[in-house]
């Protein structure tokens, strides 16, 4: 199925939302996010420490929330989601950014 098909184009990406960006894979694909330009949120419980993001704490695109994905007062925070499948042009493509 096409993007325009499903209603989401990736110039659309304002944000990026990666639940458990702070574990084995979030890890990889946070700063990989970011090299990019994306604006990247973060929901994770750091059980394997608060320091996992350290070398890019620091980018402003990128916005950390300690929290647990089950809890319903924490999604409801306002924070626009994208479809990950929807990453498919560069960043610069993007009138979000």
């Amino acid at each position: 199925m096409s993007k325009e098909k499903r209603g989401i184009k990736a110039k659309d990406i304002c944000w990026v939302l990666v639940t458990g960006g702070a574990g084995y894979v979030g890890s990889v694909l946070v700063p990989k996010l970011l090299e990019k330009g994306y604006k990247v949120k973060v929901i994770d419980l750091y059980i394997y420490g608060e320091d996992v993001l350290d070398a890019v704490k620091d980018d402003p695109n990128l916005v950390q929330i300690k929290g647990d994905i089950r809890d319903r007062d924490l999604l409801f925070l306002p924070i626009p989601i994208q479809q990950l499948s929807a990453l498919s042009e560069p960043p610069e493509h993007s009138h979000c950014l």
